[in-house]
């Protein structure tokens, strides 16, 4: 008869454990599905970026019978404040710390990587064909086209 109570306890501690086991990858999925979704909502460029910022303090809440997920820190005064994901990522795209990650807080401005394309009709107005061809030829990017072909074989 001993050894029935062993077996049990073993079989109910194996359980338990699975039971701990799953519940674990079903927060951690929920959350990380959750999140992934509100920094796609509030414009993030790479949604996995915000993931090391939101992560941490987001916990998944049982609300009216409900799993939700929210995000609770503390705010300036030292109370705790809970955040829906959606309310955390639009509290990022205030802090200019993370203007970078979004789409509408970053300024949309020329760089080398990405020229400034060229309002061709005005330019057109402007120059002669010859100016034209040579700027076509040295800069074609700047028209938003492919350098031309290489001239012989």
């Amino acid at each position: 008869m001993p050894e029935n109570v062993e077996v049990l306890k073993k079989r109910a501690a194996d359980a338990e454990a699975r039971a701990d086991k799953w519940e674990k990858l079903h927060t951690d999925s929920t959350i990380r599905a959750e999140l992934l979704a509100a920094a796609e909502r509030g414009g993030a460029f790479h949604a996995p970026q915000l993931l090391p910022w939101l992560k941490k303090d987001a916990k998944l809440e049982e609300v009216s019978g409900h799993s939700v997920v929210r995000i609770v820190t503390t705010n300036d005064d030292g109370k705790e404040v809970r955040y829906t994901p959606d309310e955390a990522v639009a509290n990022m795209k205030k802090q200019a710390a993370h203007a970078n990650l979004f789409h509408d807080t970053m300024g949309a401005k020329p760089s080398l990587a990405t020229p400034a394309k060229v309002d061709v009709k005005k330019l057109l107005d402007t120059i002669s064909h010859e100016q034209y061809l040579a700027l076509r030829e040295k800069q074609p990017e700047l028209f938003g086209l492919d350098p031309l072909p290489k001239k012989g074989r």
